[in-house]
């Protein structure tokens, strides 16, 4: 998402199937609502904001900034 981009699910659950998101400096996914995910990357950025609950559905998912270290959440079945 661009710069000043703002994503609000406003209560329903936006679902990432796959590739990656990624979020610019000033650029926000805000609450009320979900992020689901499956096998998807996320480069969120130091000055963006991730304000949204996320569900990780199934696979391997990714959350990252080139500028900090790279985490990995795992949803087990």
């Amino acid at each position: 998402m661009s710069p000043g981009g703002v994503l609000n699910p406003n209560g329903n659950t936006f679902t990432i199937t796959g590739g990656s998101l990624g979020l610019d400096v000033g650029a926000e996914i805000s609450s009320p609502g979900t992020v689901k995910s499956q096998n998807t990357a996320f480069d969120i950025r130091p000055g963006s904001a991730f304000n949204a609950n996320l569900n990780v559905n199934s696979g391997v998912n990714y959350a990252y900034s080139l500028h900090l270290h790279m985490m990995e959440v795992y949803m087990v079945i």
